[in-house]
């Protein structure tokens, strides 16, 4: 989200700068203008006017003078903009670029921790098939443990039986 607002600040900036551009062009081109018309009005005071209208055309070659001083007052003020946005340009560059490398690299250890979840997660079921596997093989177990108790119990039982009669037939043979 911070990427696209730099971007948007970005192309404010180039399009401030491209105007700043064409106002310096502008400029470059009405202080060319008024240079000539300045050197026209000198040139038409060393011509025989010059006593005709030498106070009207000193008045406005000084006030062409003053236009051109304030026309590069303008260009250099519009120059250090140029510089200023141009440094903003390159910063808010280098904030992008940083932001997307950051962003890499948390994809990069995002899919490295999702890896290694799947990695635990197969483990785990693995371990309680395992467990599921040993339950049983204890349940039948303890089953064939208990069949194997009663049927010796039942043997002793059998046993007993048969050493009664056996005693008993030895006794009433006797």
């Amino acid at each position: 989200m911070q990427i696209s607002l730099l971007q948007v600040e970005l192309n404010k900036e180039k399009e401030l700068n491209t105007d700043l551009m064409r106002e310096k062009a502008t400029l470059d081109h009405h202080s060319k203008e008024l240079q000539i018309h300045i050197l026209e009005l000198e040139t038409a005071l060393t011509s025989d006017n010059i006593n005709k209208g030498n106070k009207r055309l000193e008045s406005q070659i000084e006030a062409l003078s003053l236009a051109l001083e304030n026309e590069t007052k303008q260009r250099f003020e519009l120059a250090r903009e140029n510089k200023k946005v141009e440094r903003q340009v390159k910063d808010l560059l280098y904030q992008i670029s940083e932001k997307e490398k950051a962003k890499l690299r948390s994809d990069e250890e995002a899919s490295k921790w999702e890896e290694k979840v799947k990695r635990l997660k197969s483990q785990l079921d693995e371990l309680e098939m395992t467990e599921n596997n040993l339950q049983l093989s204890k349940r039948r177990a303890e089953r064939e443990a208990a069949d194997e108790k009663e049927k010796s119990l039942r043997l002793e039982r059998e046993n007993e039986k048969l050493k009664t009669r056996l005693e008993k037939a030895i006794a009433a043979s006797i």
